[in-house]
């Protein structure tokens, strides 16, 4: 397997380097388009992280939960800490490698959640359907039967649940489902 490291000291990536090749893979210092895997250092790094490309990353983090979530929804594929031993590496890289995600159960529970659509009113999953084919608000409110301050406060809480703010990141969102 190719690894390619990244990090900011010189002297942790050449020892991560030299750590792979006992652990059996090659380690480079750049993205070639053989790479694997990336295995990036961002121990004394905070969110928001590096952006990762389309090599599949594991990062090494020494914050806490809330950084580890943040990783994985900006499409990291696991992560490890200090505290981890050179076999936990060497399992970590290899999952990474086969497309799984590396990273403690509470971890993935809660990224998890957060992509579970929101629970919606009968009337708001209404709103939503006809907000999904295009229905300006007046329309909505006509459909309905309702008046159109209503439709918006309606509207209003679905964006609320949804975690948006217009109605484009809205209509994304539920054609993604």
């Amino acid at each position: 397997m190719k690894v390619w490291v990244q990090s900011q000291y010189a002297i942790l990536t050449e020892a991560i380097i030299l750590l792979l090749a006992q652990l059996g893979h090659e380690g480079t210092r750049q993205h070639e388009t053989d790479t694997d895997v990336a295995l990036w250092d961002l121990v004394a790094s905070k969110p928001p992280f590096p952006s990762v490309n389309s090599v599949p990353t594991l990062a090494l983090i020494s914050g806490n939960e809330h950084d580890a979530v943040s990783l994985l929804r900006q499409h990291y594929r696991g992560y490890l800490t200090p505290q981890h031993n050179t076999k936990t590496l060497k399992e970590a890289l290899e999952a990474v490698r086969r497309g799984e995600i590396w990273a403690d159960r509470k971890i993935l529970t809660t990224v998890i959640d957060d992509f579970e659509t929101p629970h919606l009113t009968k009337k708001e999953d209404e709103i939503l359907n006809l907000l999904t084919q295009g229905l300006s608000n007046r329309n909505i409110a006509i459909e309905l039967g309702i008046v159109e301050g209503t439709v918006k406060m309606h509207i209003s809480r679905i964006f609320t649940k949804m975690n948006v703010k217009k109605r484009s990141e809205l209509i994304a969102q539920y054609f993604k489902k």
